[in-house]
C-alpha cells in the first residue's frame, strides 16, 4: 500500500541578504529576478492546491531586509482567516480520488503499480 501527502511548498520572496554557497534560489535586494509575492498571490497558490485536495503548505523564502516580524504575523493572521480549518476535517473520498488523479503524485503511483 502506497499513500501520499500532497501539500505545496510557496516560496513568498527570493530577496535574500545571505549568500549561502549552496543556494542557487536567492536574489539580492534590488535585483530584476527578485520578487516578494503578493497575499492575494499566495491565497491563489493555497487554493490550486486545495483544488488538487492537497492538505498542507510550507512558506519558505530568503531573508528579506525589509520584511518584519509584524509582516510575518499579518500573513500568518490572514492565512488563518482565508482558510479556516480543522486539522480533524476531513477531505472527501471523491475529491482526494479526482484531486490524485491529476496529480504529479498520481502519476508516480501509477508507474510503481506497473
Amino acid at each position: 500500500m502506497a499513500t501520499y501527502q500532497i501539500d505545496r511548498n510557496i516560496n513568498y520572496t527570493n530577496f535574500c541578504t545571505e549568500y549561502c554557497s549552496f543556494c542557487a534560489f536567492y536574489r539580492p535586494l534590488g535585483s530584476k529576478e527578485g520578487y516578494l509575492l503578493s497575499f492575494e498571490t499566495i491565497y491563489k497558490k493555497i487554493e490550486e492546491m486545495l483544488e488538487l485536495g492537497g492538505t498542507g503548505i510550507l512558506l519558505q523564502g530568503g531573508l528579506h531586509p525589509d520584511l518584519r516580524i509584524e509582516y510575518y504575523e499579518n500573513l500568518l493572521r490572514s492565512l488563518k482567516q482565508q482558510f479556516p480549518a480543522s486539522p480533524s476535517a476531513p477531505v472527501s473520498r471523491r475529491r482526494r480520488s479526482a484531486a490524485l488523479r491529476k496529480s504529479p503524485a498520481s502519476a508516480c503511483a501509477k508507474r510503481s503499480r506497473d
